[in-house]
């Protein structure tokens, strides 16, 4: 990883110098070079989109059998192809065979996930090319992919100002401003994007995102519902509806919308990581379970679908739940998130040493966290150590005052040290924060049942007092 992040910082040094390239702006109508074309589908434009541009601004170029190889290397799909040859070349101009068989490279070593080496013929590319925004928009792709949202969007953005009208950059450019959190310029930079082609599917996607973060649901809606009328197997957006509708509470809707996203495209491991959640809200447990076991067939790296897993499995399989967390333990010893769920299912298997080990480590891997204080509690609870199970709930509502469980925990020690009075508060706490958990108003009732019948001997041992009675030796 050290000389792929040496070879690409080399690249960026060469991606940050776009603006003395010397690449001035073409106007819109102008055909489209054969660069261009392949950049756009090695860059990731949509089909449709590059379409879009072939069928409106016509070729600059013959389209030969060597150029149909490099698109078809470069990704380039049937519909793309079949613009081509219907497209009139309007003017043949200078043909750039380097540079096509470089980009061609990079975008299908890109596609196979081979950054360093796609990160070498891009700069051949640039070596052959250095007056080319096609090199930048590929490049920018690379970076998207590689999640350097920064990088991206300041090449984009120098693309743009040496070449304000190169096809696609603003609909990329708002991906990425969306990305880092700058939802009014990536509303604008769609905006820009949907005036060249009202029917950009990938513009109004990148709308209802923008949308969506600034709580614009409704607006947000209509844009997706948009993209899906221009492109309806469009998998990421029936996937970002799904997430619209999980955040909203409307979980039958969200598990609709990751249905759809992975009949179009099953080999997503996202989609089925969020529809196992949502199954899981639903009580759907076993369902679930299949979704989060495929989404870990297709990449078993995922931790929190390994995680998730195995807590669904707790109460169907609890011995198949300890092996997934062990696994996962060995895989990432530093996920504390994971030791702390893992303690909750040694508990749940009787194992009370072994999960206070867990939530022990837990601890040292994240102070601050008051799930591993409350979890501990929990067990140290169940061996009637009251007053260690005290100490551990008022350590995690001091991390946390609004920790149901911890407010939950802190009353049930104090009933059982019969101190109704002080649990109340800690019980109507957890009420206040959690008003629909039946187990609190069920704590509530017994500690005023509590609380009244020690009123109740309170009465009668003042009221045998007043007789003078006396109680038997």
């Amino acid at each position: 990883m050290g000389r792929f992040f040496a070879r690409f910082g080399a690249l960026l040094a060469v991606a940050s110098s776009l603006a003395a390239w010397g690449v001035g702006a073409r106007p819109v109508n102008q055909p489209l070079r054969d660069s261009e074309v392949l950049a756009l589908v090695g860059g990731g434009a949509l089909p449709e989109n590059v379409v879009h541009e072939i069928t409106g601004r016509g070729l600059g170029f013959r389209v030969t059998d060597e150029y149909r190889s490099q698109m078809k290397l470069a990704g380039a799909q049937a519909q793309i192809l079949a613009a081509l040859d219907s497209a009139k070349a309007v003017e043949e101009g200078k043909q750039h065979t380097e540079l096509l068989q470089h980009m061609a490279r990079a975008a299908d070593l890109m596609h196979q996930k081979l950054y360093p080496e796609s990160v070498k013929e891009l700069n051949l590319a640039l070596a052959a090319s250095p007056g080319s925004s096609e090199v930048g928009f590929v490049m920018g792709e690379l970076l998207r992919q590689r999640e350097k949202w920064m990088e991206a969007a300041s090449l984009y953005t120098e693309i743009l100002d040496r070449d304000p009208d190169f096809p696609e950059t603003h609909t990329k450019l708002a991906f990425v401003l969306y990305r880092l959190g700058d939802q009014d310029r990536a509303i604008r930079e769609s905006t820009e994007a949907l005036v060249r082609n009202p029917d950009n599917p990938e513009a109004h996607k990148n709308m209802g995102l923008a949308l969506n973060v600034k709580r614009s649901f409704d607006a947000a809606i209509s844009e997706y519902r948009e993209a899906l009328r221009t492109k309806p197997d469009y998998p990421p957006v029936h996937y970002d509806l799904g997430i619209l509708f999980f955040d909203r509470g409307d979980y039958q809707s969200a598990i609709v919308e990751y249905k759809k996203a992975i009949a179009l495209d099953p080999q997503q491991p996202d989609y089925h990581h969020n529809l196992g959640i949502a199954l899981q809200k639903k009580g759907d447990i076993d369902g679930a379970i299949r979704e989060y076991r495929e989404a870990k067939r297709l990449d078993p790296n995922r931790l929190w679908t390994r995680n998730n897993l195995a807590v669904a499995l707790v109460d169907r399989d609890p011995d198949s739940a300890i092996l997934e967390f062990r696994e996962l333990v060995a895989m990432a010893p530093d996920f504390e998130a994971c030791r702390v769920c893992f303690g909750r299912a040694l508990d749940k298997k009787g194992d009370m040493q072994g999960a206070i080990d867990q939530y022990r480590q837990a601890q040292q891997l994240d102070p601050s966290d008051p799930g591993p204080h409350i979890g501990l509690g929990s067990v140290l609870e169940k061996q009637q150590k009251y007053d260690l199970a005290m100490a551990e709930y008022g350590r995690a509502l001091r991390l946390d005052d609004e920790s149901t469980a911890g407010h939950k925990g802190m009353a049930r020690i104090l009933m059982q040290k019969k101190d109704y009075v002080a649990a109340l508060p800690e019980l109507k706490r957890a009420e206040s924060l959690d008003p629909n958990q039946w187990q609190i108003h069920d704590l509530m009732a017994q500690a005023l049942t509590g609380m009244a019948t020690q009123r109740e001997q309170l009465l009668n041992t003042k009221k045998h007092s007043r007789y003078g009675q006396r109680t038997p030796n």
